[in-house]
């Protein structure tokens, strides 16, 4: 791999970036789930309600046809399975595992923004892309992991390579109270801070509730698959709603590459 999550990085620490995470994820992530990740290439989470009504899946998997930007994908869908956002991490480390983030996108093509406004209304308000960071910052003190780190505009393997990127990594880093660092990162605080419903105006309160309340119930879903993972088994906030699946092998690179 001659690039991989940083274009910085020499080939020496590539290869200890892949073993370091998967000594992680066979040794701490529940077997059921590293299987469903890695061997079988979905591990659904169960679903969430939207604004509308219809139907929220998320899931983990491996990065498929985004593999130099970390090991392990956080994706959010439709009811049909369709990516609709993604976040890619790995968590990095020997005894202080920290997370490093290399990938935070959505939709591409020309009907992008429609499709991320519609969403944004549909999660009441709030912006795709930061539930998908919760859900990281979800992940990390279930294991301990206190460090977390972004990639930079710049360092992104995929700049490097000449393509562009579809988002602005530095302006929501620091937008989360990242800090540049050396190495091409962006060092984001230990933990996420959220407003409370003092600081929302009267008029907005019922819908920051809704929000609220979807990103818990979206973080509950994932500590559970975290703590005790079954494959096959649902447990969707709406009852006998099938699973959204789709397997590794029916992908096509045109579905969501970045």
């Amino acid at each position: 791999m001659h690039r991989y999550v940083n274009a910085e990085w020499r080939r020496r620490r590539r290869l200890e970036a892949l073993s370091q995470h998967y000594r992680f994820a066979l040794s701490r992530l529940p077997k059921a789930l590293f299987n469903s990740i890695y061997a079988h290439g979905h591990a659904s989470l169960g679903m969430l309600v939207a604004k509308d009504g219809t139907l929220l899946g998320l899931c983990m998997r491996p990065p498929i046809f985004m593999g130099c930007e970390g090991e392990l994908c956080l994706q959010l869908n439709d009811v049909n399975g369709h990516p609709l956002y993604r976040i890619v991490f790995s968590i990095v480390g020997e005894r202080h595992h920290r997370i490093v983030i290399g990938c935070l996108q959505g939709p591409n093509g020309d009907h992008a923004r429609d499709v991320v406004r519609a969403l944004t209304r549909n999660l009441h308000g709030m912006r795709p892309k930061q539930l998908m960071l919760s859900l990281v910052y979800a992940f990390a003190p279930h294991y301990g992991i206190e460090q977390m780190v972004a990639i930079s505009n710049d360092a992104h393997p995929l700049r490097r390579a000449g393509r562009p990127l579809h988002s602005d990594y530095d302006a929501f880093w620091s937008e989360q109270h990242g800090n540049a660092i050396d190495g091409g990162w962006y060092a984001l605080p230990s933990s996420q801070a959220h407003k409370s419903e003092a600081d929302v105006p009267s008029h907005h309160r019922s819908a920051f509730r809704r929000r609220e309340a979807l990103r818990l119930q979206a973080e509950q879903l994932l500590g559970h698959a975290l703590g005790h993972f079954a494959p096959g088994v649902e447990e969707p906030l709406v009852q006998e709603q099938p699973a959204s699946y789709k397997p590794l092998q029916n992908f096509r690179e045109t579905s969501w590459a970045s």
